[in-house]
């Protein structure tokens, strides 16, 4: 736990809370930030299901 470390706001936060003290850290924050990096990316996309026919 650090000066920097951010209250868990909500349950989006809360799934990357992982020592449950209610505070992100810099590692969790982080983890919380490459998630949602993926969200446009093709190797995480669900729409693989289509043929591009």
């Amino acid at each position: 736990m650090g000066p920097w470390d951010d209250e868990v706001k909500n349950g989006f936060d809360d799934m990357f809370d992982l020592d449950r003290d209610g505070k992100l850290d810099f590692d969790e924050r982080s983890m919380q930030l490459d998630f949602m990096s993926h969200e446009f990316d093709d190797d995480y996309s669900d729409n693989n299901d289509f043929d591009d026919d």
